[in-house]
């Protein structure tokens, strides 16, 4: 079994953190729900990515889309959230945006009406026409009272400051006797919380654990 430490905290179903003397919920499927603004956050969702890899000659499977869309339903079916807020890189590219995947995104939203969608825009977000039927607010940055949402993390952050971020596709290292297990991770500080790419496409940055710095694996795994 991959091991556990005070540095390495196994996410089996939910795990309570703080961040700026916020309560805050780290969620198993990836995302993070926060119930006192009833505000779901997700990050990295590359929509179309699959797409993207067909037109550029490299053969992969259909239904990712489908399937991260789903996942992201059953969150919001489970959380009942007045606003998604989406931490960037929504879509993988311009040929990403095919009219299948917009049409599939497009019946999302309409299934959530009631749900307010925020996009805060990542990198892969910036040439891209987001379709202003997706009813999305676009930011470059958004607020959770005194914490900064945003896509990138920053290095370094100022004192007093505190910021939610995506972007590096965080994963973790658990080596036990017989195998190395590669999961999926939040990474928390006392000024920062980096969400995991959500949905099937799990490669990423591998991190270790350091003093000042935990690492959160969830529930799925790569084998090596």
């Amino acid at each position: 079994m991959p091991m556990e430490s005070a540095l390495v905290t196994q996410a089996k179903t939910s795990i309570p953190v703080e961040l700026a003397d916020r309560s805050l919920c780290l969620r198993a499927d990836g995302t993070v729900w926060c119930a006192e603004f009833e505000t779901l956050l997700v990050g990295d969702l590359h929509l179309g990515k699959e797409s993207s890899f067909r037109a550029a000659g490299v053969p992969v499977p259909d239904g990712a889309t489908q399937t991260t869309l789903q996942l992201l339903q059953a969150a919001i079916d489970s959380c009942r959230p007045r606003k998604l807020i989406l931490l960037g890189d929504l879509l993988h590219d311009r040929a990403a945006l095919s009219d299948e995947t917009s049409r599939m995104f497009q019946e999302f939203c309409a299934q959530n009406s009631k749900c307010s969608m925020t996009l805060v825009l990542g990198n892969h977000d910036q040439n891209v026409d987001i379709p202003t039927a997706w009813a999305l607010e676009i930011h470059d940055r958004a607020q959770l009272d005194e914490i900064e949402l945003k896509h990138a993390p920053r290095e370094s952050i100022p004192t007093g400051s505190f910021e939610i971020a995506a972007h590096w596709h965080p994963v973790v290292a658990l080596q036990s006797r017989l195998e190395k297990l590669r999961f999926r991770c939040f990474v928390l500080s006392a000024q920062q919380l980096i969400v995991p790419a959500f949905g099937p496409f799990k490669g990423g940055l591998e991190l270790q654990p350091s003093s000042d710095k935990q690492l959160i694996p969830i529930g799925d795994y790569n084998r090596e």
